[in-house]
């Protein structure tokens, strides 16, 4: 029996946080462990007039690289404030094509994907290729419906990681 699970989020971890955790930029991530409040600062003033993607993922980011310095206001506004992309539509899992399950392949796959304000998925690049399993996972990534990811309601781009927990039993 093959177990396909699905998670995501923005370069974190395949163990699914608890919160949006997107990768951080070291430098990022070393100024707001000296600085969490200022950081928090910065973040919620992007988030109060941003108008841009990048914006609103700037502050994501900040607010994230505040949480993680242990600014527990920060944690609540992500927790809050964002929500992570989401699939419109029940589905099921991709198909596991039958030489990757003949190779017992297991592990985690994951791809990193834009997605637009609008939902669509673009651009999607393979962390780790496997023949095998790359066009059907890219296949259904790509056939949606997702749900753009928020702040404050108001939807906004950005990179996503989607991620597969591959487990034959």
């Amino acid at each position: 029996m093959l177990a396909v699970g699905l998670g995501g989020c923005a370069t974190a971890p395949p163990s699914r946080p608890k919160r949006w955790e997107p990768a951080l930029p070291p430098e990022l991530g070393e100024s707001c462990r000296k600085a969490p409040l200022g950081c928090r600062r910065a973040a919620e003033t992007l988030a109060a007039r941003w108008t841009t993607d990048e914006e609103a993922f700037g502050a994501l980011k900040a607010f994230t690289a505040a949480c993680r310095a242990g600014d527990a206001e920060s944690c609540s506004a992500v927790d809050r404030r964002f929500t992570r992309v989401r699939s419109l539509k029940e589905r099921p899992a991709p198909e596991y094509p039958r030489a990757a399950f003949e190779r017992r392949l297991q592990g985690t796959w994951a791809a990193t994907c834009t997605v637009s304000r609008t939902g669509e998925i673009s651009g999607c690049l393979v962390e780790q290729s496997v023949p095998e399993i790359d066009p059907p996972f890219l296949e259904w990534i790509r056939a949606g419906p997702w749900q753009a990811p928020t702040l404050d309601g108001r939807a906004f781009g950005c990179e996503y990681r989607f991620w597969f927990s591959l487990t034959i039993h």
